[in-house]
């Protein structure tokens, strides 16, 4: 004969277990969905896995729902019946072990395939900032051939008056021979005041 006692204890038993692994499953597949992280590879294996939780714990229930009709309404159900039914009640507890193992697994998996794809993006964030930093170069490399030249200019001006006194108050730095020249010609005009 089954109790309803052992009937109760068996659905207390259960019940956790089946709401975590629910759980487990909502939140691998939250995780997925969140992180927008493409696991083609592990799609049908966490699919097979969740129908494989509903279809094992619709089981248990089945056996849990026949083992109480056997109870109520056959007040003396044949002991073989319930033997038989706690036999298939077992080998549904030991398929919930393997299929909570590799579960496991995949969850194991799913957290590595995460710490990765994290691992490959922060490679590429850091590859973006080097062609960034390669392309600041390249201009400023421009700009300072472009200076160079103004100044092979400004050099190339310095033996010609009339160039450097267009504008005094322009102060570029020149060589010290040259700038010399450039300041006593500058205050020797600004000494003689505007034309």
């Amino acid at each position: 004969m089954v109790s309803t006692v052992d009937e109760d204890t068996y659905l207390r038993e259960m019940a956790p277990w089946i709401e975590e692994w629910r759980s487990r499953a909502a939140r691998v597949i939250g995780e997925e969905e969140e992180e927008g992280i493409s696991l083609s590879q592990y799609e049908d294996r966490y699919r097979a896995l969740l129908r494989d939780i509903a279809t094992l714990t619709e089981h248990g229930e089945g056996v849990m729902r026949e083992l109480r009709t056997a109870y109520l309404n056959e007040a003396r159900a044949s002991t073989d019946e319930i033997s038989s039914l706690r036999v298939e009640c077992d080998s549904a507890v030991e398929e919930q072990n393997s299929i909570a193992e590799d579960f496991e697994q995949l969850c194991q998996n799913f957290e590595r395939i995460v710490a990765e794809s994290d691992s490959f993006r922060d490679e590429l964030e850091r590859n973006s900032a080097r062609d960034e930093c390669h392309e600041l170069k390249e201009d400023v490399k421009g700009l300072l051939d472009r200076c160079g030249r103004l100044s092979r200019l400004l050099l190339a001006a310095g033996g010609k008056p009339s160039l450097l006194d267009v504008n005094p108050y322009v102060r570029v730095l020149l060589p010290s021979f040259v700038q010399s020249q450039s300041q006593s010609r500058a205050s020797s005009q600004m000494m003689r005041g505007p034309r």
